[in-house]
């Protein structure tokens, strides 16, 4: 129960953080002699519409990255805008029967007699009274997330970090979505790889299909010895 967690797992660097112009990006290949399980937890930002961040985790048979191939079945895709951290709607001229749905909620601009219960709001003078008229009704309908505008921007994020993702469908083409932050990650077990064939280490990969900023962090676990950090600062304020 008192254990700390740097004594239970491996953190290390999968890929630093860049911006990643339709292209990818391979980390450090890392050791799992010692090691059961890896889990690289994969950052995403600045992502416009429909647009992918792809992670594959590859084997190897050295940290030089030796003969690397894919392990089957060990990549996800993040893609904009579905099931993100935190995302932005960009107003472009709102006028009456415009719709977006966040969450799987129907908003509506509504100029004649607007009912926020039944997620209807005004498209008000201009696109700055669109999102923040948006921004109130979203607060009624959806407690989990917490709206906010600023301008012609309506940003979205969980109210309870953590504890909710956003996803947008814009309907009419006049409220376009953007992710700011998305999360990814991908778990593979020590014995899944091509042991057979000398395959004893692991890096993650890094797609992206437009201009990105994309990293990654491995966690290693589950260990046969307890772990040591080579990191260039640190504090436990546990006991």
């Amino acid at each position: 129960m008192n254990a700390k967690l740097e004594e239970q797992v491996k953190v290390d660097v999968g890929v630093t953080p860049t911006s990643l112009a339709t292209t990818n990006k391979t980390g450090a290949f890392y050791a799992m002699a010692n090691w059961a399980r890896a889990l690289f937890v994969v950052e995403a930002a600045a992502i416009a519409d429909g647009q992918t961040v792809v992670a594959q985790v590859l084997q190897a048979k050295d940290g030089d990255g030796g003969s690397e191939k894919v392990i089957t079945n060990a990549a996800a895709t993040i893609t904009s805008p579905t099931k993100a951290t935190e995302v932005t709607v960009t107003a472009t001229t709102v006028v009456d029967g415009n719709l977006i749905t966040v969450n799987g909620q129907i908003f509506t601009c509504d100029d004649s007699s607007p009912d926020s219960a039944l997620g209807q709001f005004d498209s008000g003078a201009n696109d700055t009274d669109a999102m923040a008229n948006l921004a109130v009704v979203v607060n009624l309908l959806l407690p989990k997330v917490k709206a906010t505008s600023a301008s012609t921007v309506l940003t979205l994020r969980a109210r309870d970090p953590g504890e909710e993702t956003i996803s947008i469908s814009d309907e009419t083409g006049t409220m376009v979505p953007a992710v700011i932050k998305a999360l990814a990650y991908i778990e593979v077990e020590h014995r899944f790889l091509d042991h057979d064939n000398g395959f004893d280490h692991v890096a993650i990969k890094l797609t992206t299909d437009d201009t990105i900023v994309a990293g990654a962090t491995l966690i290693r676990g589950n260990g046969r010895f307890d772990p040591t950090q080579y990191v260039a600062a640190s504090k436990s304020d546990v006991s």
